[in-house]
């Protein structure tokens, strides 16, 4: 449990900073030199720093045993399945059980459920071509269930 924590908090540390450095200095860079032609470069640069600070991140939160519970990983969930359609025309409905028992679940099993709802959300705003989604979380007779879906077209 503390080599976990201390993992954590290097990559948070060490790592995060460096990416927040690189991704703010390619964001100065993109709006001094975009007249130079390397606009699309640089983009691609600040795009591709972002998005490995979002997997730190994500990495960062799996490993911090603080959240090994079923609450952190719903309200996380929550958090980054808003965050996913907020920019999109999809209407999203996150629907939460009244009460969510206490119930420890490992780093590893967190980050593979995040990662399947993550993937399932992601394909919805990429490919289904949806107007709406629901998510449903319930916790009942020891058991954990999620429920996605969309009104989007249907892939054979």
């Amino acid at each position: 449990m503390g080599e976990r924590k201390r993992i954590s908090a290097d990559m948070h540390d060490d790592l995060g900073s460096d990416l927040s450095k690189i991704a703010l200095l390619s964001e100065v860079l993109k709006i001094n030199a975009g007249k130079n032609g390397f606009g699309e470069q640089l983009n691609s640069i600040a795009e591709s720093a972002q998005d490995a600070l979002l997997r730190i991140e994500e990495i960062i939160w799996s490993l911090n045993p603080k959240n090994d519970d079923l609450k952190n990983l719903i309200a996380y969930m929550r958090q980054k399945i808003a965050e996913q359609f907020e920019n999109t025309t999809i209407v999203c409905m996150i629907n939460m059980p009244d009460e969510i028992p206490q119930c420890i679940i490992s780093g590893e099993q967190r980050r593979n459920i995040f990662l399947v709802v993550n993937e399932a959300c992601h394909n919805i705003v990429k490919h289904a071509r949806a107007t709406q989604v629901s998510i449903s979380f319930s916790c009942n007779n020891n058991w954990f269930k999620i429920i996605i879906s969309d009104n989007g077209r249907h892939c054979p």
